[in-house]
């Protein structure tokens, strides 16, 4: 959480009619601490996102570096989190 070079953010793609105020106050009433942007772009469409959640990480240039979308208990998301940061982070300049 303290590199510099990794920044986490929480998207409301604004499916069901959400609304940024919407997305602030669920963001809000969950106790988030991280940045929180709202998808008037349309980059949920560009990234093919399905599914909520859905987990995408990008490297400084905006390529998608992995995927991880849904919920299950039973994985260990933080393991591979952190792997796949750390490859990243070695991988980039």
């Amino acid at each position: 959480k303290d590199h510099l070079r990794v920044v986490f953010w929480a998207i409301d793609p604004g499916w069901a009619g959400d609304t940024v105020d919407k997305a602030r106050t669920f963001s809000s009433d969950k106790g988030w601490k991280l940045p929180l942007g709202f998808d008037s772009t349309g980059a949920a469409q560009v990234f093919n996102v399905q599914n909520l959640p859905t987990l995408l990480m990008l490297d400084k240039a905006g390529n998608l570096r992995m995927e991880h979308a849904g919920y299950d208990a039973a994985e260990d998301l933080t393991a591979n989190l952190y792997l796949n940061i750390e490859k990243l982070l070695r991988d980039s300049p």
